[in-house]
């Protein structure tokens, strides 16, 4: 069903290496974050908001 389906998928991003959204790329290890072929430079507390939103797709995330 659906919700198994969004369950699995969310578990993949969340213990995966490599985070993908559409054309946006995110790698945890060496955090880097690319559009299509193009790096976006991004601040720590910018790439660490951005995993936070990509691992969490379609929930609310609470800043606390």
């Amino acid at each position: 069903d659906l919700a198994e389906l969004l369950f699995r998928a969310r578990r993949l991003v969340y213990h995966s290496k490599i985070v993908r959204v559409g054309e946006l790329t995110i790698d945890l290890i060496a955090q880097l974050v690319k559009l299509g072929n193009r790096v976006i430079h991004l601040a720590p507390v910018e790439f660490r908001l951005l995993v936070c939103l990509a691992q969490h797709i379609g929930e609310a995330v609470s800043i606390n």
